[in-house]
C-alpha cells in the first residue's frame, strides 16, 4: 500500500506544484485495491496488458484494454497507449479507463493468460483539473497474449527480429535515378548493387518477403545482431 512517501517518489512535477497529501495516498490505494480485486485469470478486464502481435508483424509489449463492446464481443485495446486515466466503474467494483495513442484494435475475448505484470494509472489529485495536476500510481494487472490469425510473414515479427522495407529504386534502363549511385534503399541503409544488397541479407541472417508493390521486399533480421537500445 501506498503511503505519503512511496506515492511522492513516483509523482515528483505533482508534488513540487500541489505537495502528496493524505487524501491522494487514501485515492491511490482505493484504486489499486480495487483494480487488483478485480482482475480474474479467465477473463479479461480494462486496464489489463496485452502483448499483441498485428498482422503486419508489428509487436507491442504493453498493448492497452480500454473497454469491451458488447455489440461486436471485442476488446478495444490501444497498441501504443499514454498512459490511462481511471475512474470507478458504475458497479464501483471494477475500473474504467480513458486513454489515448495509436493505433487501436478490436482484439476477441478468448485469449491466452501469460502473466501479470505492474502498470502506470493516473487520475487527478486533490488539487482537481490543473496544471500537472494528474498523479500516478501503479497497480498489478494481468498481461493476455494475441497473435493475429493470419499474419502476413508467419512466425515472423518485430519481438524478435527488426524489420526493414526495401525499395529497389530505378529508371527503366536499370540504372539508378537521381544521379544516386545506389538502386536498393531501406530504413537507414543503401546498397549500390544486388550483389551488395544479397550479401548483407546473407551475413545477418535474413529472411526476406514479398512487400507492398513490385519493387518492394519485406526483410526480417534477428534482433540479436543489433545492439540494445
Amino acid at each position: 500500500m501506498y503511503t505519503i512517501e512511496a506515492l511522492t517518489a513516483i509523482n515528483r512535477t505533482y508534488h513540487a506544484e500541489h505537495k502528496v497529501n493524505q487524501s491522494d495516498v487514501d485515492k491511490a490505494n482505493m484504486y489499486v485495491s480495487i483494480i487488483e480485486k478485480s482482475r480474474t485469470n479467465d477473463r479479461i478486464q480494462p486496464g489489463d496488458i496485452i502483448e499483441l502481435t498485428t498482422e503486419h508483424g508489428d509487436y507491442y509489449r504493453n498493448a492497452h484494454v480500454d473497454y469491451f463492446n458488447a455489440e461486436t464481443g471485442n476488446w478495444r485495446v490501444c497498441e501504443q497507449p499514454y498512459v490511462p486515466f481511471v475512474s470507478l466503474s458504475t458497479t464501483g467494483d471494477n475500473i474504467t479507463c480513458c486513454t489515448s495513442g495509436g493505433a487501436w484494435d478490436n482484439i476477441p475475448n478468448n485469449l491466452q493468460l501469460v502473466g501479470k505484470r505492474k502498470k502506470l494509472f493516473k487520475d487527478w489529485g486533490h488539487c482537481g483539473v490543473c496544471a500537472h495536476g494528474a498523479m500516478t500510481f501503479e497497480a498489478i494487472v494481468n498481461v493476455w497474449e494475441y497473435n493475429h490469425p493470419k499474419p502476413l510473414y508467419g512466425d515472423y515479427s518485430t519481438k524478435h527480429y527488426k524489420r526493414h522495407y526495401i525499395s529497389y529504386c530505378v529508371d527503366k534502363l536499370g540504372y539508378p535515378r537521381h544521379g544516386s549511385p545506389y538502386r536498393y534503399f531501406g530504413n537507414g541503409i543503401a546498397f549500390k548493387t544486388k550483389e551488395d544488397y544479397k550479401a548483407w541479407v546473407d551475413a545477418l541472417k535474413g529472411v526476406e518477403f514479398k512487400g507492398n508493390s513490385p519493387t518492394q521486399t519485406v526483410v526480417f533480421i534477428p534482433k540479436r545482431h543489433y545492439p540494445e537500445t
